[in-house]
């Protein structure tokens, strides 16, 4: 991984730090860069993006995914540490909900619409320059 500004690493403190945690307890196959950001490809259904670390499922690798986590990141650095409990956390929240109504029968494509609803998703595809919403189509 590049090296980041020490204040901008200091800002994203807890992500780094989540990070580096969740690395230490899930394989990771491919290792990638972009600019100053690494991506960890890994086997475990995980999208998540910790500040300039991103982890993505190698089941649903696409360009398309990780520019949108890569919107996350920009997110991260608007938001410094208060990215966990504003962004991560409900995002969290909603993707147990939507998980828990999959039980229930709703069909992937509603549950996807729902969760790329969700306002920080939204902002996510804006900053990546994402403008189409593959899961708001009727």
């Amino acid at each position: 991984m590049k090296e980041i500004p020490y204040e901008r690493f200091l800002w994203q403190m807890p992500q780094t730090i989540l990070a580096r945690i969740i690395e230490s307890r899930i394989p990771v196959v491919r290792r990638e860069e972009r600019g100053e950001k690494e991506i960890l490809v890994t086997p475990v259904n995980l999208c998540l993006c910790c500040g300039e670390i991103i982890f993505v499922t190698e089941h649903g690798y696409s360009d398309h995914l990780v520019r949108h986590e890569l919107g996350h990141s920009g997110q991260s650095e608007d938001w410094g540490p208060l990215y966990l409990p504003v962004i991560v956390l409900p995002s969290v929240m909603v993707y147990s909900l939507c998980s828990l109504l999959s039980k229930f029968g709703w069909g992937m494509r509603r549950i996807l619409r729902l969760y790329y609803r969700m306002p920080w998703e939204r902002g996510a595809n804006r900053r990546s320059g994402i403008h189409s919403d593959l899961y708001d189509r009727s």
